[in-house]
């Protein structure tokens, strides 16, 4: 049974999401990797993406995001703002480009939509996987 079909680890998942949900007005978190795709491995982590408005600097982030130190799973979590995230996927960060395109939103606040919504123009920008990375398509000029 993958994780996601377990219910100890929805029951946990969502008292973390909980939690953050108090801590963060409207936050989307995005569960992302091998559990979100159902792949996980025995050792495998957790990959969750908190998008929120943080005040604090993204290290001092981490001690807020922090899962209970009584987890039965290992959480890895990482606390972006909407506009970092943005840009990340401008960048063509791969693990955001994931995350909104193969990621299980767990949470949708208002900023999931735009995010969708840049992929999908990245997408129609010409966006395309490599074995490691993506790039954008050159376009032949006069098109």
């Amino acid at each position: 049974m993958t994780r996601l079909r377990s219910p100890e680890f929805r029951k946990e998942l969502k008292e973390y999401c909980d939690r953050l949900g108090r801590l963060y007005d409207e936050p989307t978190i995005i569960l992302s990797g091998s559990t979100a795709l159902e792949e996980e491995m025995p050792w495998s982590d957790v990959d969750l993406i908190v998008i929120a408005d943080f005040k604090k600097p993204f290290l001092q982030r981490l001690e807020e995001l922090a899962p209970s130190v009584d987890s039965r799973f290992s959480f890895e979590v990482a606390g972006y703002t909407l506009q970092e995230f943005m840009d990340m996927l401008d960048s063509l960060n791969i693990k955001a480009i994931e995350a909104i395109e193969e990621g299980f939103p767990v949470r949708s606040g208002p900023g999931y939509k735009e995010l969708k919504r840049k992929l999908n123009e990245l997408k129609s920008m010409g966006i395309r996987r490599t074995k490691c990375s993506y790039r954008l398509e050159q376009t032949p000029s006069g098109c």
